[in-house]
């Protein structure tokens, strides 16, 4: 059976990792087409988010999705865009920034959507009826 802490010391692994990578496909000497590096650029900070969010750091997960939008933004392909819209919505939840998260949700719905992914717009869809769900407890107070 594995130590308590494996999934910590795996998130903080992944976490190394994805920033190295990033450093890399940064450099200038790296080279290869833009639009590629870019993409790989906004994967791997999504992936670093995820990351942050295994190790309840919310502000840095929000930091790196935030980050990571507008590398993937830059050749966009619907379902990457998507899905990091999705993640910087639940790190923006962990802030307690309900409204910035329901507009990041409900642009990923949209994109979602779009790309034909019905399963993953389910999802999303559930996210923004527990955010109104928590609103409407909130203004019953």
């Amino acid at each position: 059976m594995g130590s308590p802490h494996e999934p910590e010391r795996r998130a903080e692994e992944s976490l190394r990792h994805c920033l190295a990578v990033v450093d890399r496909l940064r450099a200038p000497s790296f080279g290869g087409s833009p639009a590629i590096v870019n993409h790989m650029i906004g994967v791997t900070l999504d992936v670093a988010g995820e990351s942050y969010l295994d190790l309840e750091r919310w502000q840095e997960a929000a930091d790196h999705y935030r980050q990571a939008l507008p590398e993937l933004r830059a050749r966009p392909i619907g379902r990457a865009v998507a899905l990091a819209l999705t993640h910087y919505g639940h790190a923006l939840v962990r802030l307690g920034r309900a409204e910035e998260a329901r507009e990041a949700f409900g642009e990923a719905l949209e994109l979602h959507e779009t790309a034909g992914g019905t399963k993953r717009a389910a999802e999303v869809l559930a996210e923004l009826d527990r955010l109104a769900d928590h609103s409407e407890g909130l203004s019953q107070r």
